[in-house]
């Protein structure tokens, strides 16, 4: 084609048209694939943003965010924030991790530590987190609560109690069934088992009969309560008032200043520069978020420092109104 200066301009061969259009559209589909790529990380940045904000806010540890990661990582999960909704698949993966830290020959320590904040991520991710009341039989044991327990040789299980019977307990066995002959047959044991809002309990008892990943063991009459639940502590400094309740109206009313510097759902820590009696109760107040608290509340331990004249006490909280309650839960998920 002649243009008006003279000059001729090359025609292009049908190949050529062709492998033109063909490079556009290559280079069209590289971009699109790029973007699309681009989409999925920001995406999963988002993902794992909510995850981490979720898991803040249900009060799970570092540690026990890890162990969740690891559990995900298991499970091939493309989007973290499923495993929140799902145990059996949290389940699952606990076996396959139980299993890999065998063949790793862990010591029995080592397994107690996971199982246990196992046991506990478990309970904050599929129950409400709350105060219970503590057992007085193992037949008010919950159904799905999560144990694990050791035989006389060594052998360490996890599971979940799938049934409560007269005087057993069925316990569905988060292991692969050729990794089960331990705990076939009649075996001595010592269960361990951890009630988020109330305490970990322990027993000694037997193994009555397996039927593929179902155990069934005796329930025992004894048990022990031991190291009482703690709920994760926020950081603070809460000028606070402490006053001592009577049970008779009185007009000088025991009355102290002092400062909240570790709070969660449930208990506190206060700093006084007064020596307090643990056989009274006492009324907490304090003022967050223009909420103004009174908490009936008890010592359950305490720790002092004679030269600065520094005594700081760990008060649990007896009577709190639901409101108060809602404020507080909010303000300390706010802030972890």
């Amino acid at each position: 084609m002649d243009t008006v200066f003279g000059f001729k301009w090359p025609e292009a061969s049908p190949t050529q048209v062709s492998f033109s259009l063909l490079a556009f559209f290559i280079l069209i589909i590289i971009y699109l694939i790029l973007k699309y790529l681009q989409f999925k990380k920001n995406q999963k940045v988002k993902d794992h943003s909510l995850f981490l904000f979720k898991t803040k806010r249900l009060g799970l540890s570092n540690f026990q965010i890890k162990v969740l990661t690891n559990i995900i990582d298991i499970l091939k999960l493309p989007n973290p924030n499923t495993i929140l909704h799902d145990p059996d698949s949290f389940e699952r993966a606990v076996g396959k991790m139980l299993t890999f830290m065998k063949q790793r020959n862990e010591d029995e320590e080592s397994f107690f530590a996971i199982c246990k904040d196992l046991t506990i991520t478990y309970e904050k991710l599929y129950h409400a987190a709350r105060v219970r009341k503590p057992l007085e039989s193992l037949k008010e044991i919950d159904i799905n609560q999560l144990l694990y327990f050791v035989t006389e040789d060594g052998n360490i299980f996890f599971g979940k109690v799938a049934g409560i019977g007269n005087n057993v307990l069925s316990i569905k066995l988060f292991r692969g069934k050729k990794e089960l002959q331990p705990v076939a047959g009649k075996n001595r044991i010592k269960v361990y088992i951890w009630r988020v809002g109330d305490a970990e309990y322990t027993f000694n008892t037997e193994t009555a009969e397996l039927s593929d990943n179902l155990l069934t063991i005796n329930m025992p009459v004894e048990f022990t309560r031991d190291q009482e639940f703690r709920h994760p502590y926020l950081d603070v400094i809460i000028p606070c008032k402490l006053i001592r309740v009577q049970d008779t109206p009185v007009e000088d009313v025991m009355t102290v200043q002092g400062t909240i510097y570790r709070l969660n759902d449930y208990e506190s820590v206060i700093r006084l520069s007064e020596k307090q009696d643990y056989t009274h109760r006492y009324t907490l107040e304090f003022t967050i978020s223009d909420f103004k608290f009174s908490i009936t509340t008890k010592i359950m331990a305490n720790s002092t420092i004679p030269e600065d004249n520094v005594y700081y006490y760990t008060m649990k909280f007896e009577e709190i109104s639901d409101a108060a309650r809602n404020v507080l839960k909010n303000y300390i998920y706010e802030h972890l």
